[in-house]
């Protein structure tokens, strides 16, 4: 005779309906412990332009200076 799955094997009494087990009280949902605000990350400095070099007076190239 194959045993119940529960450990009743030891109770030959018929299953009389199985005391319906206390609904566990849900757990009070535990208040989210406020996280501590996380200090806002420092804005990345936006990259400050780099500073266009000064662009010797556009010559072509291969002019040779004078």
């Amino acid at each position: 005779m194959p045993q119940p799955s529960m450990g009743f094997a030891a109770m030959p009494m018929p299953m009389a309906m199985p005391m319906p087990m206390p609904a566990p009280m849900p757990m009070p949902m535990p208040m989210p412990m406020p996280m501590p605000m996380p200090m806002p990350a420092p804005m990345p400095m936006p990259m400050p332009m780099p500073m266009p070099i000064p662009m010797p007076m556009p010559m072509p190239c291969a002019a040779p200076m004078p």
